[in-house]
């Protein structure tokens, strides 16, 4: 079984990506990320954007799932709003239809609590219309993990 997973510098991502590399289920772990890595596994395959958005690293290829990892903090993109939605929402949506076209049947992303559409925080909204816009693709298996702050 193949398995891309989108986003393995951060936090989550880095363990996603380690246990991933571990598991004996899966033959081939891709990494879709921003920057190259030092890792070197036969087993890993890293995609990496050609120039600009993390999007155009996205090719045809069979995958079984696609374990999303992709966020920012408003920090990091220093205090941008569009920047943020861009993360949070739009790769992430981005990356669902790419893995919708390829018959990818799991799908799981890394949300966060309180995520709601209609919230009055900024956050929580983003990654709440980042969850309806994923429900509404219909994938056979969707994923969502809603971790606390901590």
């Amino acid at each position: 079984m193949n398995i891309l997973v989108a986003g393995g510098s951060g936090l989550v991502g880095r363990a996603v990506l380690e246990s991933a590399m571990h598991a004996e289920c899966i033959d081939r772990v891709i990494a879709l990320l921003r920057r190259p890595h030092d890792r070197n596994d036969p087993k890993l395959e890293t995609w990496l954007p050609v120039e600009g958005d993390l999007l155009t690293a996205l090719r045809p290829q069979p995958v079984a799932a696609v374990i999303c990892c992709l966020g920012t903090t408003i920090r990091k993109v220093g205090g941008d709003k569009a920047k943020f939605i861009h993360v949070d929402k739009d790769l992430v949506l981005g990356l669902a239809r790419w893995a919708k076209q390829q018959g990818v049947r799991c799908f799981a992303v890394v949300s966060a609590i309180g995520a709601d559409a209609k919230s009055c925080v900024f956050y929580n909204r983003v990654k709440g219309e980042m969850e309806e816009g994923l429900k509404a693709m219909g994938f056979p298996e969707l994923h969502i993990f809603q971790p606390s702050i901590s």
